[in-house]
């Protein structure tokens, strides 16, 4: 975080290939809002840690986090993360971890070539 070269930084979890579009501008514009420092979606009701936006002036808040044990979520608890509902936004949340969820994922890409 302390190597990004804008104010904003998101994350997103590797293992999801083709997150929904549009979902880093809404955490934004709700960041914007709110006049807060990071956001994190929610989807379904449940919270998708990896998907945030945080502002790098939580660079130092984030390393020594990195040396406690109590994970993104519980970061985004103690730094006041806003919580952003994006279960309206159409796209694929899912995420790969297993073999049947890469021939899935496999499948969905090769209908839209």
């Amino acid at each position: 975080m302390a190597a990004c070269p804008t104010r904003w930084m998101a994350t997103v979890p590797v293992d999801c290939p083709t997150p929904p579009t549009g979902w880093i501008s809404r955490l934004r514009e709700a960041v914007a809002v709110a006049g807060g420092d990071s956001a994190v979606a929610i989807v379904g009701g449940q919270r998708q840690p990896l998907f945030a936006l945080y502002d790098t002036s939580l660079a130092q808040s984030a390393a020594a986090q990195l040396a406690g044990d109590a994970g993104v979520a519980g970061w985004q608890i103690q730094i006041g993360t806003l919580q952003v509902d994006l279960t309206d936004l159409p796209g694929d949340w899912s995420n790969l971890n297993t073999a049947l969820d890469f021939r899935l994922a496999e499948e969905r890409l090769r209908a839209i070539e």
